[in-house]
Order: C-alpha cells, then sequence, then structure tokens
C-alpha cells in the first residue's frame, strides 16, 4: 500500500482586487464631483437670467390731480386694473425700470411709456379703471385686475402680442388696433 500525503498551502495572491476596487471608486467620486459641480454652475447661470430672478422691488405712486377717461400704455408691462377711489398710479418693479417710464398727461389723456424698461423682471403698473373709457396698449403687455372691477363701457385696444384677463362689472370691450387681429377670445359674463 502506497501513502501519499499531500500538504495544502495557502496560496498568497496580490491584492490586485483592492487595487481594482480602489480606482473604481476613485473614478466614480471624481465623476459624482464633476457632476455636481457642473449642476452648480447651471443653476447658478439660471439663477441670473431666470425672469423670476428675484430683485429688489420698488415702488412709486404717481399722484394725479383728475380722473383720466384715456390712458395709453406702451412697452413690455404688467397691467393691473384696479377699483382704487384715488387717481393715483402705481409703479412697481426694479428701480432703474421705474425710474425709465415716462408718464404724461394732456388733454385728459394719460400716457404711459415704458419701452424703455430694461430689467429682466417684469414692470407692473396699477391703474384705476372707474373712470376709465379708453385704454390703448402698445407691446407685449398682460392686462389683469385686481378683484371685479366696476367699469363703465371701458374699450381696451391692443397693439401687440398682449394678454387681457379681466373680471370686470360692466360694459368692457377688448378689440385689435388696425392691422392686428384677436386670437383665442373667451369672454365669459
Amino acid at each position: 500500500m502506497v501513502k501519499h500525503t499531500l500538504t495544502i498551502k495557502p496560496f498568497h495572491m496580490k491584492s490586485t482586487i483592492k487595487k481594482n476596487t480602489g480606482t473604481q471608486i476613485s473614478a466614480l467620486g471624481q465623476k459624482l464631483l464633476l457632476s455636481v459641480f457642473a449642476f452648480g454652475i447651471i443653476m447658478t447661470g439660471h439663477g441670473q437670467f431666470s425672469e423670476y430672478n428675484p430683485v429688489a422691488v420698488a415702488h412709486k405712486e404717481v399722484n394725479n390731480n383728475r380722473a383720466f377717461e384715456n390712458v395709453e400704455i406702451s412697452g413690455d408691462v404688467i397691467l393691473v386694473l384696479t377699483n382704487e377711489k384715488t387717481n393715483d398710479v402705481t409703479l412697481q418693479g426694479d428701480s432703474k425700470d421705474i425710474d425709465a417710464v415716462i408718464i404724461t398727461e394732456k388733454n385728459n389723456k394719460l400716457e404711459i411709456n415704458a419701452t424703455n424698461a430694461k430689467a429682466m423682471s417684469k414692470l407692473v403698473v396699477y391703474v384705476p379703471a372707474g373712470t376709465m373709457h379708453a385704454l390703448k396698449i402698445t407691446g407685449d403687455a398682460r392686462v389683469f385686475s385686481s378683484g371685479n372691477i366696476v367699469v363703465d363701457d371701458l374699450e381696451i385696444t391692443l397693439k401687440g402680442n398682449s394678454t387681457v384677463r379681466v373680471n370686470h362689472y360692466g360694459k368692457l370691450t377688448v378689440k385689435p388696433a388696425q392691422g392686428f387681429e384677436v386670437a383665442d377670445v373667451a369672454a365669459s359674463y
């Protein structure tokens, strides 16, 4: 009978698994860090150029001695028609834009020129609508009401890409200026 002796010795391998895993984790960490950095840059840039970028908001009231039947507004503004008993016009927005607005009064007509407003935030103009009979808007304006306004035969004439959403009591007509047309008209009574 032949006796064989088998001896098992542990085989020593170099720790190549540990090196590869460490390299993979390091590469993954670098990619993750680079992605987070790129995302941060994109969000910062978006915040600086977004329309909804919070800016310091300034207010300015323009005191008028009398009520105006005719109002003309030019520029890309948000116009809010109010039921205020005063005849004051209120401007809200970036202080540079407010300073660029020119308001003139002549022949029972109030003219508000905001074409030089250049900030990325919108300029908001609050105008009382109680005695107004004609409102002419030139530019890309958005017209709203602060609640239900009371009007007595108000005609709004639009020249440009404007939107009107006004809740009202009384007769109100929206029409395009010559050479323009009204699209997507929806009226509710």
